[in-house]
């Protein structure tokens, strides 16, 4: 993802679900012939009645951020992080 000071996203993001499985190398061209990896907890989202979830989708998964955000007060734009976004304060 690229973020620039016009496109910086408003808080952290929402989970999503990966979901894991696995096959042979001779056969990974066959859907069907793929095993889900056990015990993985179902995802918080599929969980939640406001989220749209497809019958077809599997639920089991594990939870990942795409982002996280933190602020921290900086006056300058030299001051803060190389992969970080510095935006003025609109205040005085």
């Amino acid at each position: 993802m690229l973020f620039t000071e016009k496109n910086v996203p408003m808080g952290s993001s929402k989970p999503f679900c990966l979901n894991l499985s696995w096959n042979l190398k001779v056969n990974r061209k066959v859907l069907d012939h793929y095993y889900a990896v056990q015990d993985v907890p179902i995802c918080v989202n599929a969980q939640n009645p406001k989220f749209r979830w497809q019958e077809s989708d599997p639920r089991e998964g594990i939870d990942f951020y795409l982002w996280k955000q933190f602020s921290q007060k900086a006056q300058y734009e030299e001051e803060c992080d190389p992969n970080s976004i510095f935006v003025k304060s609109s205040g005085t």
